[in-house]
């Protein structure tokens, strides 16, 4: 019983480090996206996810699509 919890605190943590990893990703990727970018930076990304999405990459799709709500998210807290 108790190897079976610890192997599900142990899935659970690799998925959680997994989720955060990828998060911290995301923020670089849009930092420098914006940067790059400027204004586009989120038609950018976008473009980029339908890319990966058209070559059957569901994670880059996942990690592209994400750098776009990020990049959104920081615009929208410029504004407000």
């Amino acid at each position: 019983m108790f190897n079976f919890l610890d192997g599900c605190l142990d899935w659970a943590e690799a998925l959680v480090e997994g989720r955060l990893a990828r998060r911290r990703l995301a923020r670089r990727e849009a930092a420098a996206l914006i940067k790059r970018a400027g204004s586009s930076a989120f038609e950018a990304a976008q473009q980029i996810a339908l890319l990966a999405r058209q070559r059957g990459d569901k994670q880059a799709t996942e990690l592209w699509l994400e750098v776009a709500r990020e990049i959104t998210r920081r615009d929208a807290s410029k504004r407000g």
